[in-house]
């Protein structure tokens, strides 16, 4: 369609275009379908021409491109999609959350696992334990003997 816009320079015709989604999962921006007046979605259409191609929002005119600008946008987005960054992006995303799945299972059951076993956080326990530590605190500040350097001696 651009390369038949290029052959009448001095036309004035325009088409109207709309999103064109095979795959809805696959969104590409640049995939439009030529489509009647009636057919087009005021909320958010395109109009092509031989001065470059209008992006309407709204019915408000949100963005303007060169048909030269477009044509570089375009190659540069497939370009772009063959990167293994964006064409493997959707296997990496769904491995990283299965990932994370896994590994707060396994952090929830370590946890119940603890939580069900641990000495120390027995409720029947608590008290002894708790008594019993301040017990050696109180026995590790008093002075048990009394020793003087000169009475001290070595082998």
């Amino acid at each position: 369609l651009i390369y038949t816009l290029r052959e009448y320079p001095t036309t004035e015709d325009f088409v109207y275009l709309r999103r064109f989604n095979r795959y809805p999962a696959d969104c590409n921006p640049y995939a439009l379908e030529v489509v009647q007046f009636g057919s087009v979605n005021q909320a958010d259409y395109y109009t092509l021409s031989v001065r470059g191609i209008t992006h309407y929002v709204d019915g408000i005119n949100a963005e303007f491109a060169t048909l030269d600008q477009w044509e570089r946008q375009v190659q540069l987005y497939i370009a772009l999609k063959q990167l293994a960054l964006f064409r493997q992006h959707k296997q990496w995303k769904a491995f990283k959350s299965w990932k994370h799945s896994i590994h707060s299972s396994k952090m929830a059951a370590a946890q119940a696992s603890l939580n069900k076993q641990l000495f120390m956080l027995s409720p029947v326990f608590q008290g002894p334990l708790q008594r019993f530590h301040q017990l050696c605190h109180e026995l590790s500040s008093m002075r048990v003997h009394n020793l003087k350097p000169a009475q001290v001696g070595s082998c």
